[in-house]
């Protein structure tokens, strides 16, 4: 069996393993009367709750990008997905998508959710992303950070001869393996006035 055949099968089965049993207990801490909780410290139950849900959120995150999925996904779905992702680090998304199909290329998705995984690397204080493609053969994804970025280390990674050369970037190379298998051409380009790095991808 291929190996990221298997790796993603793997990843899958883990995901969806731990992603079970803590949607149980979301769904039953959602069902409990406020009445039958005087013996429960509030602080502590709002704390048990809210890691509930954000750990299902990240595991349904993590499954679609790095687990076995269909050949087309829906991006409807993966926008509702994402931006729950992203709200988890005090990102805002905003994703134009004009003209587009229901569904879109597996391939193509998981890059651009790719992009959103390594955005505690690009904005690590928080910030808006906003995705903006006509077809899955050109876009571009627009980094607009809280405070200055810092970008030595991304263009470090471009730039660097093997993407296993820096550390804190376990999604670059699933990243530019979707680059290699779509032809795409990668561009960076950053705004100093409002905090902003841009990537953008063409069919080459």
């Amino acid at each position: 069996m291929d190996h990221l055949k298997f790796s993603s099968l793997l990843c899958s089965q883990v995901c969806h393993d731990l992603a079970g049993p803590l949607s149980v207990i979301d769904n039953t801490l959602e069902l409990i009367n406020p009445e039958e909780l005087r013996d429960i410290n509030p602080e502590e139950f709002n704390f048990i709750s809210k890691a509930t849900k954000q750990s299902v959120i990240q595991l349904k995150f993590l499954r679609i990008l790095f687990g076995n999925t269909q050949k087309t996904l829906k991006l409807n779905d993966i926008f509702i997905i994402s931006d729950q992702y992203l709200g988890l680090k005090g990102i805002k998304l905003l994703w134009v998508r004009k003209n587009l199909p229901i569904e879109a290329n597996a391939i193509f998705i998981k890059l651009v959710m790719s992009f959103f995984y390594g955005s505690k690397i690009i904005i690590p204080y928080g910030g808006d992303i906003k995705v903006n493609h006509k077809s899955e053969n050109d876009f571009e994804i627009e980094f607009i950070s809280k405070k200055i970025i810092d970008d030595e280390k991304i263009f470090n990674l471009i730039n660097s001869k093997s993407i296993y050369e820096v550390n804190d970037t376990k999604f670059l190379p699933f990243m530019f393996s979707c680059f290699l298998k779509n032809k795409l051409e990668f561009e960076v380009k950053k705004t100093s006035k409002n905090n902003s790095i841009i990537y953008k991808a063409n069919k080459r």
